[in-house]
Order: structure tokens, then sequence, then C-alpha cells
């Protein structure tokens, strides 16, 4: 197992996506006075096992990302601005160590659709800057498919989301408007 730093916003982020997904309740007050920094991938792990969820780390190349089943949290390397490198921001996080994480939803032929912590929308970026920007770990939520036979959302299911939108008909111009992702609203409610 890993043990990549992650800031606290992710660690909380993360642990809530995957409870979400399986249904499970949480309480994120709790977990961070359970867990304290520096928080890591495998704290992440731990703490959702405590709530009977399973999160797999798995390291993969950027071609074998784009063929998990979809949705799963991938790290991505650290967002340093300058001058901020190595400085604490109070909550024991350093800047410079913390990777940062991010629920992809679906991949097409040029971009990549997700949802992370700093975004209460849905955003997207081009397949060329995950490659850069991907940290070799994808965290494997367990409970994915339990969750698409629930709301019957066929891009859940194994393979599903990973079609191109070529295959639909559909394009993905760099002036498209943002996708929607219905499923994900079921998520936080």
């Amino acid at each position: 197992m890993l043990d990549l730093s992650i800031s606290s916003i992710d660690f909380i982020w993360v642990y809530a996506t995957a409870c979400r997904l399986n249904q499970v309740p949480f309480a994120s007050n709790r977990v961070l006075q359970t867990y304290r920094p520096p928080y890591t991938l495998a704290s992440i792990c731990a703490a959702a096992g405590e709530q009977g969820v399973e999160i797999r780390q798995k390291m993969v190349s950027y071609n074998q990302l784009l063929s998990l089943p979809l949705p799963f949290a991938v790290t991505l390397l650290p967002d340093v601005p300058a001058g901020t490198a190595g400085t604490n921001n109070g909550d024991g996080d350093v800047t410079a160590r913390n990777y940062r994480t991010a629920l992809l939803h679906r991949i097409d032929d040029r971009y990549v659709y997700f949802t992370d912590a700093s975004h209460m929308n849905p955003s997207s970026m081009r397949r060329e800057e995950l490659r850069q920007r991907f940290a070799g770990v994808a965290l494997l939520l367990t409970g994915n498919a339990a969750f698409a036979a629930r709301y019957g959302q066929s891009e859940l299911e194994e393979g599903g989301a990973a079609k191109d939108v070529a295959d639909s008909g559909e394009t993905a111009g760099a002036d498209a408007p943002p996708r929607k992702f219905p499923w994900l609203g079921l998520l936080w409610r």
C-alpha cells in the first residue's frame, strides 16, 4: 500500500465519496478526530475500512487506467503555486507533498470528466493533461456495480463509461457545454 500524502480536504472528500457510493453513513468530524495529519492514501483506506467500505489502491500505468471500470478515484501530482512550496497551511498539511485526488466519471477520445474536492460541479480536462498529472495510483471504490444496479445507470457498468463519445455520435469540442452527471447528484443526497 502506498503512502502518498494528501491534504485533509482530499482525505475527507475521498472518504465521503466512497461512503456515499456504497450507501454507508459517515461522520466527517468523527473520522477527522480519529485520523490526524499527515493524511495519506493508506489512512483513507483504513478510515473507509472501519465503515465497512473497501478502497483498493492499484498502481497502474496511464494506459491501464483507461480500462478500469468507472467511477474510480485517481491521484494527481501536487499543484504547487509559485512561492508556496513547503508551506504549512495550518492543519498539518505541507503544500509541496500533497497529491490531489479526483473521481473520474467518463473518459472519451479527447476528454476526461471528473469531480474533485475543489470543484462543486463536474469538470473536464484533456486526456493529455491527465497523462501528465496522473501520479500512478487509482483508488477503486467498491460497490460501484451495486450503485449502478440500484439507480440503473448504464454508464457505471464495467467498461460502459469508458466508451468513446464517438460511439454515441456525440462530439466534445473545446467549446462544448459542460457535461451533466445525473447520477452524481444521487451521491450527495
